[in-house]
């Protein structure tokens, strides 16, 4: 028969600690359980079962209760407190058969009560079940410290994404003289696709620029990273900021991405004192007239080349 495995490995047989004072019993119940290809280690007393257990750490324990010095709920509860073998299942093997022993033996850690006499056959199908459940929980545990690892480094990549994203936008807002310049940025996760810059174009102009990728998260802000790149090659080399944008669309079109982005591109001739506005889909952005106190949105093709 197959016993129950604490590993992956086949080779290797269950380690089972047992503990009986006294020496008939345990010989028996070693030699038994020796029979069914189970790794066997008895011991006579409560303190060799605990040395035996801190020196190799068994898969389970099957424990006698009436032991003179340390008796078996003692031997449990110092298993139960220590870290290392709290987790190592304990079946309580004794000839008491009160309710209330079998109580405190559940009420302290241990999994299993067995009375004696018992039937090799029963004792056997409960140490494969008790086995069989630590190897899953063992499983578990590995799984959940793998899943841990992996959270641990995607949020180590993503403040690091949301590093190189911050720096794709502006470090200093552009000064010039008669008109001030206001931005800030906050993401509703670690990186997104929200964008927007200012650009120093011919004839002391300006561009500002305000883009937003559909969606959060990594693709959101690679297309970002990618907008943010053509928008500065476009608006640098054509002249007119409706072909500027035009040729913007066409590069973001040919990145096979089928998210939908939207980008306001406002081109400030201080010179001139006016401002040309070229929308792609996003919402209008708002004029705030300082002597009404009125808001209007910047809307129609009227806006292009508007007097400040």
């Amino acid at each position: 028969m197959n016993p129950e495995q604490h590993n992956s490995d086949a080779a290797q047989p269950a380690s089972i600690l047992v503990v009986d004072d006294t020496a008939a019993n345990l010989q028996v119940l070693a030699g038994m359980l020796k029979e069914r290809g189970y790794k066997v280690r008895p011991v006579l007393s409560g303190k060799l079962a605990l040395l035996a257990a801190e020196r190799d750490p068994p898969d389970l324990i099957l424990l006698d209760i009436n032991m003179p010095e340390m008796n078996g709920y003692e031997v449990c509860q110092r298993l139960k407190a220590d870290d290392a073998l709290a987790g190592i299942p304990v079946i309580f093997i004794s000839a008491l058969t009160e309710q209330l022993d079998k109580v405190k033996a559940f009420a302290i850690g241990g999994v299993d009560y067995l009375t004696k006499p018992f039937q090799m056959e029963e004792l056997q199908a409960r140490v494969e079940t008790h086995l069989k459940l630590r190897r899953l929980q063992i499983e578990l545990e590995e799984y959940s410290q793998s899943l841990e690892a992996a959270r641990e480094r995607l949020a180590l990549d993503l403040e690091l994404a949301r590093q190189v994203q911050r720096g794709l936008l502006p470090l200093r807002l552009p000064e010039i003289p008669g008109y001030e310049f206001f931005a800030h940025y906050e993401s509703a996760h670690e990186v997104g696709g929200d964008y927007y810059d200012f650009i120093l174009l011919p004839r002391q102009r300006v561009a500002v620029l305000l883009g937003d990728v559909c969606g959060k998260g990594v693709v959101a802000a690679l297309l970002m990273a990618k907008l943010s790149a053509d928008a500065r090659f476009c608006m640098l080399t054509e002249p007119d900021p409706a072909a500027a944008v035009t040729r913007l669309n066409s590069l973001m079109c040919q990145s096979g991405n089928d998210r939908f982005v939207t980008l306001a591109a406002a081109v400030l001739d201080p010179v001139n004192h006016t401002v040309t506005l070229v929308n792609a889909g996003h919402p209008p952005p708002l004029i705030y007239h300082r002597a009404t106190r009125t808001v209007e949105e910047a809307i129609g093709d009227a806006m292009a080349g508007t007097p400040l």
